[in-house]
């Protein structure tokens, strides 16, 4: 960590290394699960009790990664509310040196330029008159343009709603997969491909893959689709074959969420501690918008989170907060005229 880096964006870091940890782990446990399915066509004894085993040591695993994502949740909590009040409090100093240093009224100079005699005409070049008398100007008649013919009453063109109302286009919301970016310089992008393209075990990428270019930013862009295991295992591998001194970054497409019926006591950080651990998230993969008072004394928030996280929230459609059991729905977009 430098000097200049916060304890908070330091701490921020170690949940991306958990991030990867945890897709790693799901992808050892999905290929332990599928040797446990063909365990019956295995002969040796010695052999089975190695695969039920191994499968026992995975799922140990990714019962402590859980605990360990938990954990580094709660403590992010603490550093996040740290970082807050030391803002606040640099905020606060900051503000009090501009008052005590600012301008007195009398320090401030009038500009002459309000009290200068605004010139007369004769003493203008423009609109001082023309010594020589006046000149003749030719004028050319203006051409009256077509109108064009306006469709008669009773037809109207394609898409047309009828008279006195206006088609309006519904933009097309463009379902995007899920993406990688690897940083990279620009002319360390060739190289790095290469070395990618030819690092990675295609066993554990399969067909995940649908496109893979370069940024306008000058990384890599990988997109990938399936759902957020084999995205998981995907950034893993990814990461392992570009090594440990380049940055492998997640770009996912996010749904807002409602959270209905929270009593006038919830916090954004119990809604929040409360979403991850319905949804397996790390804390620093969604964004709590502020609490909106709702009639009645309770409230509502606006969840940001992946999509596939989100998904989960609304199949449930019930998110527990404290002691209520809120509901739970996709945030309508409000159209602006």
């Amino acid at each position: 960590m430098s000097n200049t880096e916060s304890p908070y964006a330091a701490f921020s870091k170690l949940g991306q290394c958990l991030g990867t940890q945890g897709g790693g782990i799901k992808l050892l446990l999905s290929k332990a699960l599928a040797l446990e399915s063909v365990k019956g066509k295995i002969r040796s004894d010695e052999v089975k009790s190695a695969v039920n085993e191994l499968l026992n040591v995975v799922r140990a695993l990714e019962v402590n990664n859980k605990n360990v994502v938990t954990s580094y949740n709660e403590t992010k909590r603490v550093f996040k509310k740290e970082e807050e009040n030391r803002v606040n409090v640099q905020a606060m100093k900051s503000t009090v040196d501009m008052e005590t240093q600012s301008p007195c009224w009398w320090d401030a100079e009038h500009p002459a330029e309000r009290f200068q005699k605004r010139p007369s005409p004769a003493d203008d070049p423009v609109m001082a008159p023309d010594p020589a008398g006046p000149t003749w100007t030719e004028i050319v008649k203006r051409r009256t343009s077509k109108k064009r013919n306006s469709p008669p009453q009773g037809e109207q063109g394609n898409g047309a709603l009828g008279v006195g109302d206006t088609a309006t286009a519904k933009p097309r919301v463009r379902a995007r997969p899920s993406a990688i970016i690897v940083d990279v310089k620009s002319e360390d992008f060739p190289a790095l491909a290469r070395k990618i393209r030819g690092g990675v075990d295609q066993g554990v990428i399969g067909d995940s893959i649908i496109g893979m270019r370069q940024a306008k930013a000058g990384g890599l862009l990988i997109e990938v689709r399936g759902d957020q295991a084999r995205f998981d295992a995907v950034r893993a591998e990814i990461s392992r074959s570009a090594g440990s001194e380049v940055e492998v970054r997640a770009l996912q497409q996010r749904a807002m969420v409602e959270v209905r019926d929270l009593d006038q006591w919830s916090t954004v950080e119990e809604v929040a501690a409360a979403t991850a651990a319905a949804t397996g998230i790390l804390s620093e993969q969604l964004k709590v918008f502020s609490l909106r008072k709702r009639f009645g004394g309770s409230q509502s928030a606006l969840v940001l989170l992946p999509i596939g996280f989100a998904r989960v929230l609304l199949n449930s459609g019930r998110l527990r907060v404290g002691m209520v059991s809120c509901r739970v729905r996709l945030a309508e977009q409000k159209l602006r005229y």
